[in-house]
């Protein structure tokens, strides 16, 4: 046991008392006091805002670039995490695809369905994809293998598809709400705010109606939920 006490005061200071442990060089009387300089582990935590810790980020503007990258650190946390797996050349290709589409590519798709995405970051997701998926397979892509080859052999569909059907699935969510819940009373929210010069930026409502074009899909779709899931399904 050891012979030195430590009392917090209430001013956040420590009163050490005279019996001094081994290995202290000087003695300390009862009147000695020490500031005390901690911190505790809640301080030393980086503060995360709820919308990061939920995936979703300023949708509503475009400004999700920071959310893109978080996302694929998070896939690639997830593959590094898996190397054991996805490196073994005992296993087969065909296993590490259902592996990667179970393990980690769910950490790339989180809370991509609030996401106003632009061409460019859906770009910045599939190539990280098809670098996870090269190096899965033991090749770069110095050996010039088109990308086809390697979903084919993993049995592993374009990450672009998984994020639009994620979008439409939270759309016939949305849409088959009650017109009184909150969720459908949000879309109603307009705020008054001057328009910036210059193209404005993507919005939930532009990606969701790109999506239904070119899927050749309607609104009213929404109303029936396995007819709907069944038209946005996406094999792999």
């Amino acid at each position: 046991m050891s012979h030195l006490y430590k009392q917090l005061l209430p001013e956040g200071k420590v009163r050490v008392d005279n019996q001094t442990g081994p290995g202290s060089n000087r003695e300390l009387g009862t009147d000695d006091v020490i500031e005390k300089k901690s911190r505790s582990p809640v301080d030393a935590t980086p503060e995360v805002p709820d919308d990061r810790i939920l995936g979703i980020g300023d949708t509503q503007i475009g400004g999700i670039d920071e959310d893109v990258t978080h996302r694929i650190q998070a896939g690639w946390m997830k593959w590094r995490a898996t190397t054991r797996v996805m490196c073994d050349k005992r296993i087969s290709l065909k296993l590490k695809g259902k592996f990667y589409r179970v393990a980690i590519r769910p950490a790339m798709l989180y809370g991509s369905e609030c996401w106003a995405m632009t061409k460019a970051q859906a770009i910045r997701v599939e190539v990280a994809e098809m670098r996870m998926l090269r190096w899965t397979c033991g090749k770069t892509l110095a050996d010039r293998i088109l990308t086809g080859v390697f979903r084919a052999e993993l049995e592993v569909g374009a990450i672009i598809n998984k994020l639009r059907e994620e979008r439409l699935k939270w759309f016939g969510h949305v849409r088959r709400r009650d017109e009184t819940a909150p969720l459908r009373r949000a879309e109603s929210i307009h705020v008054d705010d001057i328009r910036k010069r210059g193209r404005p930026n993507m919005r939930w409502e532009d990606r969701l109606a790109k999506d239904l074009i070119k899927l050749g899909l309607s609104e009213d779709m929404t109303s029936d939920k396995t007819t709907w899931r069944t038209r946005i399904r996406v094999e792999y």
